[in-house]
């Protein structure tokens, strides 16, 4: 039986043509849900304002320390920039203008009265524990997002924590 000159049959035709619409018909598919790292993305830039707002209070009265601050506070600007959430150009609010602050009258809030120092070390202005505290709060909970982040983004959560770690003993 030779194939030369060969064509199909009515019946394969038919077969054919009522198989390629059914095959063509399927559900539209169900919208995704977000990536974890949406989520995960828009935590990490949420702690890293807190922190600025907590920085931006502490050097409105701070005294000894506003370089130290002034310089953490830049790494969290930073920290937005790695996150996609500002522009390397904007500052993300760039906080006071000149390392001093305006000197505010003895009973304002946020100032408290001189105690005595520790040889060789300041004492700890008002707000100062505060960062503390929020610096290890932000590296365990950057930490603890590595855990569900996509490998990119995990990558810069660690490395968010490692560095909130270290503003927390720089604080200390």
């Amino acid at each position: 039986m030779s194939t030369e000159g060969w064509s199909p049959s009515r019946r394969t035709l038919l077969v054919t043509g009522l198989l390629l619409p059914v095959s063509a018909c399927t559900q539209p598919a169900a919208p995704r849900p977000p990536a974890p790292d949406v989520g995960l993305r828009a935590a990490a830039v949420l702690r890293e304002r807190d922190l600025l707002v907590l920085y931006d209070r502490a050097l409105a009265g701070a005294g000894v320390r506003t370089d130290a601050l002034a310089a953490l506070r830049a790494e969290h600007v930073a920290h937005l920039v790695a996150l996609g959430e500002v522009a390397a150009s904007s500052s993300a609010s760039p906080g006071p203008a000149s390392p001093g602050p305006a000197s505010p009258g003895p009973d304002s809030p946020g100032r408290a009265s001189p105690g005595p120092a520790s040889p060789g070390r300041a004492a700890p202005q008002p707000g100062v524990a505060a960062l503390r505290d929020a610096e290890t709060v932000a590296a365990a909970a950057h930490a603890e997002a590595v855990l569900g982040a996509s490998r990119g983004l995990a990558g810069l959560l660690a490395a968010l924590s490692a560095a909130e770690a270290v503003h927390a003993s720089v604080l200390a």
